[in-house]
């Protein structure tokens, strides 16, 4: 049978508190500066450069934004501005015929007083047969086609006319 043998080393302790002397536990200095190597610096110079790039990317992002609302506002304001010129050219338009109409009705009231104080029949622009003769300087109507034909003036109309042929 083998006997092993065990060296035990003792610590001096006061009371439950081991005293360590001397010793220090940590590893020496090293005597070379720590230089970091180039993969280091390169992973350094990668980080560095996807920062920018994420700096760049939201700047982009923000002038695009700027853009697009600057576009949009002056959108809107082409917009509103092509609206009121509609409104105004209807307004217009509106204006136009109301007064083509007061002119109408000012100029057909002034035949009538004029007819009135004169006693004759007023040209009422009317085309209904009502006993007035509103188209005094028109041109005799077409002849029927027999007339035509024998190009004599139409007999339908003889009686319309001052003399009869």
């Amino acid at each position: 049978m083998s006997t092993s043998r065990t060296i035990t080393e003792t610590t001096p302790a006061i009371g439950s508190i081991p005293i360590t002397g001397g010793t220090n536990n940590q590893p020496p200095a090293p005597m070379h500066p720590v230089t970091p190597n180039a993969s280091d610096e390169e992973c350094e110079l990668e980080l560095e450069m996807e920062c920018t790039r994420e700096r760049m990317r939201r700047l982009k992002e923000k002038r695009k934004a700027k853009e697009e609302a600057k576009r949009k506002a002056e959108e809107a304001v082409r917009w509103a501005a092509e609206e009121e010129k509609q409104r105004q050219e209807a307004a217009t338009q509106a204006a136009s015929a109301r007064r083509k109409e007061e002119e109408a009705a000012e100029k057909r009231r002034r035949i009538a007083v004029a007819a009135v104080t004169t006693g004759e029949d007023p040209d009422d622009g009317d085309d209904d047969d009502d006993g007035d003769d509103d188209d005094e300087d028109e041109d005799d109507p077409a002849p029927c086609k027999q007339c035509h034909t024998k190009k004599i003036p139409c007999l339908k109309h003889a009686g319309k006319r001052n003399t009869v042929i």
